[in-house]
């Protein structure tokens, strides 16, 4: 069995009978993000009640696929930095006979569907290999009303050769108020 930890930018990936096949981050314009490791110890917090967590799992005879996204209440004042802090965690086990490909979509935005960070992994796992992923993102956004804004998270998996797709998402607020 190989095993290894990859770094790939700022964030962690434990796989095992895989490769990342790319890897690729990107902003919308007016958005600051940070992605950094969440320690494998640590998962209480990612699926606890008060993070909101929303869990994907879809378990069939030749995979296995777990997605969990949370995104914290934000606080701010108009026209200043607001910082807002999420995570992803995936789990992904190719049971099958043959090698897949496997595409992991997230997003994380400040405004729903606006002031995003996008993450896209390809990432190819040989029959019996998995992955696991954690990551903690954190936006800062400036926001230029006040009162209250949705924010959001979403993750989306597919498997090549595959009609079907995981996904979850989450939404919470952000609450602007006068400095």
């Amino acid at each position: 069995m190989i095993l290894a930890i990859i770094c790939s930018n700022t964030y962690a990936l434990i796989i095992s009978n895989g490769r990342v096949l790319s890897h690729k981050e990107w902003a919308d314009q007016n958005i600051v993000a940070t992605i950094s490791d969440v320690n494998f110890h640590q998962t209480a917090s990612m699926v606890s009640a008060a993070h909101h967590e929303a869990l994907g799992f879809a378990t069939k005879t030749n995979e296995a696929i777990g997605i969990s996204n949370m995104i914290d209440e934000g606080n701010g004042v108009v026209n200043q930095k607001t910082k807002l802090t999420g995570g992803i965690k995936t789990y992904i086990e190719n049971f099958t006979k043959e090698t897949h490909v496997y595409t992991v979509k997230s997003m994380m935005c400040a405004d729903v569907n606006r002031s995003c960070l996008y993450t896209l992994d390809t990432i190819e796992l040989a029959p019996g290999g998995k992955i696991q992923s954690r990551k903690s993102i954190q936006l800062a956004h400036i926001y230029k009303n006040i009162g209250k804004s949705l924010i959001y998270i979403a993750t989306w998996v597919k498997r090549d050769k595959s009609s079907t797709m995981s996904q979850t998402d989450n939404v919470n607020t952000v609450n602007i108020i006068k400095s």
